[in-house]
């Protein structure tokens, strides 16, 4: 591995500042395994994000092209990384656990137990209706606590 550029008091150089840097160097992870030293202003998210990534990617490769090392491999970290900030993504819709992943049946077999059906009749409704394949259907210990818990029944209007 080559030698890190340092300044003349011994601290790394930043890959955009050059001799000109002030602060601290940290290392940021591009895609790909290069690794790459930057000073603070530039390691900041604000200015890796902006533009969707293609200021810093730019700053980047004139900076490797100017010294003869943008290689396939760093040309190919930079468009990867460009691109991963250019797509929106969407947040991740992460499945509630247990007997939270069904709320609607759950306020279902409070309304039957309060419009009097019996048990039984109700956890083989909740068997028929619960037969989606992500998920595993609610136990009948579960549809048990859930006859029990008045807390989703209608409010008490005396």
């Amino acid at each position: 591995m080559p030698p890190v550029p340092v300044t003349a008091s011994g601290r790394p150089w930043c890959a955009l500042c050059g001799s000109g840097t002030v602060g601290r160097v940290r290392s940021v992870e591009l895609p790909y395994g290069v690794v790459v030293r930057l000073c603070a202003p530039h390691a900041t998210p604000a200015f890796l994000t902006r533009d969707h990534g293609r200021v810093a990617a730019a700053a980047l490769e004139r900076a490797w092209i100017s010294v003869g090392c943008l290689d396939h491999r760093r040309r190919r970290s930079l468009e990867t990384y460009v691109r991963r900030l250019s797509q929106p993504r969407e947040p991740q819709q992460r499945r509630r656990p247990g007997s939270y992943a069904w709320p609607d049946v759950r306020q279902q077999v409070a309304q039957m137990r309060d419009r009097g059906e019996r048990f039984e009749s109700v956890m083989e409704w909740v068997r028929h209706v619960c037969t989606d394949e992500r998920t595993s259907p609610p136990s009948s210990r579960t549809v048990r606590r859930w006859w029990r818990d008045t807390a989703w029944s209608a409010p008490y209007a005396p």
